[in-house]
């Protein structure tokens, strides 16, 4: 996301950055979480709590939305 951020400000989209930026102050735990969980299920049994991973989905659900939008405005 960092990347994508920074591309899109170096692009003059400075109001889909921001949207992005935004979004990953309010979900960093989530997405922190996501990325444990990805790591933990490929190489361990891992079994995340019912509401922890209620608020994964939640987050990742809202960033796919943020990032379709974003490309609806790049296109």
């Amino acid at each position: 996301l960092g990347f994508l951020i920074k591309r899109l400000r170096e692009g003059g989209f400075e109001e889909e950055a921001k949207e992005l930026v935004e979004l990953t102050n309010k979900c960093i735990d989530e997405l922190l979480d996501l990325e444990d969980a990805y790591i933990e299920a490929r190489y361990e049994l891992w079994e995340p709590l019912r509401s922890d991973s209620m608020n994964m989905i939640r987050c990742a659900e809202k960033l796919f939305e943020v990032l379709e939008n974003v490309e609806r405005n790049l296109l």
